[in-house]
């Protein structure tokens, strides 16, 4: 990299370059991440926290006043005037014309990204100047007015002011003339630079897989495909540790097989079901991992909320329930803060859980072919029916997961629209309304007795999009499903597997279980009581029970043995 400082006490990270800035790749370029663990020392982690809660009170300032900015603009009778405009189809004049409206308000009202940049670097003052680097400050002034512009379009809520005890995850640079670069030596990174004298060891790598992957990352920053840089903060079990991110120029690289064919999956708020061209179907439980987890965080809460009410009673109302307003639970005991601590590396251990799992299907769904395809839903929608499975398992997240892969691979994924209703739909084309608690597909004209989920997956590899609309090819489908019927008899929920040879996957998915089977003793109470009032209703409760021409004698004392059945 042909970067060299441009004076040794420059506390900006300020930097020349020997050829000029401007753009060298398209704008929108696929970009990916690479992290490489820190190894700093006391005194390098201390200056690490400082300069992040100098970054988070600059981040807090430039939101305070970007909220300000939004509701100023909003307030304004010209953006009255432009809201009433006419709207008009996109590219249309009357599209144009109220947007410029819009914009011109927002200048006016000085609530535009490059303003409220502006009143990010103003901000670097006294202390503030001296932790928070220039680039760094525009940054992060620009996530503030991100989340802000979110909340002015009515897309998300209102964004919140960063809480101390949490602190800001990163701090970031927007190029290689920040304050923070690698420092590579004989083509090994060594350190991060960050600032003018700070220099933080990178650790080493621990295992073989750590050393290809170093390996692969030094030689992208030898060829200047190093973009920027980042220090990330991660709280482990109470331990601050510290990542460089480096963000590299170029798509990820692709470390698992990528098939061929169509790849059908109908998802659920804790389930996927999945049907390829080539392949069985299979039912798949979603981040099968935060099952256990989400017992322990649920335990863990619950035992919060008694130190709460034991520390701080004043809280509650003589019913038990939570006053409205803010709490007064202040000063809180050594061991209510060691549960908070519990419960923030529980949620931490969680998401990487579920994002774990998520990579592994996303892997196995890929190596059966490379065009995936979907019902495209609304899953924001579930979270008022599913609550905790959309909470924990992130169906959404999942399919994002999907797309971007899908982006790597170079066959985006594939969402059909939801109002085609597959599961609705049977192999004629005829429409039947099933309830949520049906999960059979059972169609006697045609002689089907399918799994719902799976066949409604089956569907979907034979919609194809037809200029804007999408479209069902039903002749495609009833061939394809006689072909598979036939292959193997006798017919199965998932497409013609006998149930003898299928595997453990291909396998109709479990129904609902008991969640807390009785005890063995609780059992055994049960079956003498059954017994005991079964032998009552027959012959009165004398122990000599007659039915169907039988005679059972009755129990034998203790020590002995029952005779054999008499035939009378």
């Amino acid at each position: 990299m042909n970067i060299t400082p441009l004076c040794d006490d420059g506390l900006m990270g300020r930097y020349k370059t020997t050829g000029t800035r401007k753009r060298k790749r398209k704008r929108g370029a696929p970009t990916h991440i690479a992290n490489v663990s820190l190894d700093p020392t006391p005194t390098e982690l201390a200056l690490s926290l400082t300069r992040n809660r100098a970054g988070l009170r600059l981040y807090n300032a430039v939101l305070k006043e970007a909220k300000k900015r939004s509701r100023a603009t909003k307030a304004d009778p010209e953006w009255e005037k432009a809201y009433k405009m006419e709207k008009g189809k996109a590219g249309s004049p009357e599209r144009v014309r109220r947007s410029k409206a819009f914009e011109a308000v927002r200048e006016a009202n000085g609530f535009t990204r490059a303003s409220l940049l502006s009143y990010g670097s103003s901000l670097r003052k006294s202390f503030i100047r001296e932790q928070v680097f220039s680039q760094e400050a525009q940054e992060l002034a620009a996530r503030a007015f991100d989340a802000t512009w979110m909340w002015h379009l009515g897309r998300r809520g209102e964004p919140h002011f960063k809480k101390v005890r949490d602190g800001l995850h990163s701090l970031s640079c927007k190029d290689l003339n920040g304050s923070m670069r690698p420092i590579v030596e004989g083509g090994k990174i060594t350190a991060l630079q960050w600032g003018r004298s700070t220099h933080i060891a990178v650790s080493k790598a621990k295992t073989r897989e750590e050393e290809v992957e170093r390996a692969r990352i030094e030689a992208l920053v030898s060829q200047d495909k190093l973009l920027y840089c980042r220090v990330v903060n991660e709280q482990v079990r109470g331990r601050t540790l510290l990542y460089l991110q480096l963000v590299l120029d170029g798509p990820a690289p692709l470390r698992h097989q990528v098939g061929k064919g169509k790849v059908s999956f109908d998802l659920g708020p804790s389930s996927v079901h999945v049907v390829a061209e080539h392949a069985p179907g299979f039912h798949e439980v979603l981040a099968p991992s935060v099952k256990d987890k989400a017992k322990e965080l649920r335990r863990a809460l619950r035992h919060l909320d008694r130190q709460h009410r034991a520390g701080s009673p004043e809280c509650f109302d003589p019913q038990g329930r939570h006053i409205k307003g803010r709490c007064y639970w202040k000063n809180r005991s050594k061991a209510a803060e060691a549960t908070k601590k519990k419960i923030k590396d529980t949620y931490r251990v969680l998401a990487e859980g579920r994002d774990r799992d998520h990579g592994n299907l996303v892997n196995r769904l890929y190596e059966l072919g490379d065009d995936l395809r979907c019902e495209g839903l609304n899953y924001v929608s579930w979270q008022k029916n599913w609550p905790h499975s959309v909470r924990y398992r992130a169906p959404g997240a999942f399919v994002e997961r999907v797309r971007e892969r899908g982006k790597a691979v170079g066959n985006p994924l594939y969402e059909y629209d939801s109002h085609l209703a597959l599961s609705q739909t049977c192999i004629g084309g005829e429409r039947v309304k099933k309830p949520l608690s049906m999960r059979r597909h059972v169609c006697v004209e045609h002689d089907l007795d399918l799994d719902r989920d799976l066949f409604s997956a089956f569907l979907g590899l034979y919609v194809e999009p037809v200029g804007d609309k999408d479209i069902l090819n039903l002749v495609g489908a009833r061939d394809a499903l006689l072909e598979r019927a036939n292959a193997i008899a006798p017919q199965r929920q998932d497409l013609g597997v006998r149930p003898e040879r299928a595997p453990v996957c291909d396998r109709e998915k479990p129904r609902v279980h008991r969640r807390c089977p009785p005890g063995r003793r609780s059992l055994v109470r049960i079956h003498k009581r059954l017994a005991s009032k079964r032998s009552d209703r027959v012959d009165g409760g004398d122990g000599n029970a007659i039915a169907d021409g039988a005679t059972i004698p009755a129990p034998a004392p203790a020590g002995g043995s029952l005779t054999a059945l008499e035939v009378a």
